[in-house]
């Protein structure tokens, strides 16, 4: 039992330091039975750590209420300084440690859109198999507080076309891509190219995952004063390819994702036409991990699967 002695116990005093990853656990989960499972606990033990918590704090810290657990005005307070203090202390005791992916068990958690669940997570899983059997991968959705989370190391890496803005972060360009128009392989209004004027005539789908209106190739249409009928809009790009190959829209498509597609779903791909910019995607994390061994090494690898699926000949986007 860790204990610090000769402080006030307005401070830590005489806190069981022991109970702070509890505390932490407690306040991600905000169930009892749930936190007790991610740190191998009984149901019992962890409410036997939480009680001394509360009389610690001298406050309930979690409480019930309808949608389940929920923290204290002083638990909300904690939960930030807490999270970024044991990240801390983990960071600084992995750097003294050599990371072995061969062997490692470490899980590591990347926020994406499903772009990257479709585009890299499957050949980054399969690179895994191989060379990390035992490391956990979670793939997340980017939220509004993603810069808290990579700065406390909940979230180990992000993958974006957004550059990173908030003080601390690293980030690398991992990427630049252009972009195909696909349609269903025996779509009757399209035939061996995809003219201007039919590209403009026929009904587009539209990926917005921050729910705009726009793309970029209304932008571009629209500095040749032109316009195009979007005739849907959704925010995933997991069923466009579907949608389209069961449709008679069209989707201007990241060439990897339209890769993938035809995989599974029969489509014909043509080159835009229209000059459509690449699009570049970053790769951003937080400098205290910056010399992580094995925060490093999942930086390469991605680098390394990303660069892969660039090099791969049919990566090239040309008309099929």
């Amino acid at each position: 039992m860790v204990r610090i002695r000769g402080m006030s116990d307005s401070n830590i005093g005489d806190l069981d330091l022991n109970l702070l990853p509890a505390l932490d656990m407690l306040l991600r989960e905000r169930n009892v039975t749930r936190a007790a499972g991610k740190m191998g606990l009984s149901q019992s033990a962890m409410s036997h750590k939480l009680r001394h918590l509360r009389a610690h704090f001298d406050d309930p810290l979690l409480v019930a209420s309808s949608g389940g657990l929920v923290p204290t005005e002083r638990a909300e307070a904690l939960a930030g300084p807490l999270s970024l203090a044991l990240a801390e202390l983990s960071s600084a005791i992995r750097q003294r440690e050599p990371f072995d992916p061969g062997t490692s068990t470490r899980r590591f958690v990347v926020a994406s859109s499903d772009y990257g669940e479709l585009a890299v997570l499957p050949q980054l899983m399969h690179q895994l198999a191989t060379i990390a059997p035992h490391v956990e991968v979670v793939f997340k959705t980017p939220s509004d507080n993603l810069g808290v989370l990579l700065t406390a190391g909940d979230v180990d890496v992000t993958i974006s076309p957004h550059v990173a803005q908030a003080a601390g972060m690293q980030q690398r360009r991992v990427q630049s891509e252009g972009f195909v128009t696909i349609a269903r392989a025996d779509h009757p209004g399209i035939g061996r190219r995809l003219s201007l004027r039919r590209f403009t005539q026929l009904p587009h789908l539209l990926v917005t995952p921050s729910g705009g209106t726009t793309g970029i190739v209304d932008v571009m249409l629209a500095r040749k004063q032109l316009t195009r009928y979007v005739a849907l809009r959704i925010p995933h790009f997991t069923g466009a390819a579907f949608i389209v190959a069961a449709s008679d829209l069209i989707w201007t498509a990241p060439v990897a994702l339209a890769r993938v597609a035809q995989r599974y779903v029969a489509l014909s791909t043509y080159k835009p036409p229209l000059e459509l910019p690449a699009v570049d995607s970053y790769m951003v994390w937080h400098q205290r991990f910056q010399h992580d061994p094995g925060h490093r090494w999942l930086r390469e690898l991605i680098v390394a699967t990303i660069t892969q699926l660039e090099s791969d000949p049919e990566h090239d986007g040309g008309p099929r």
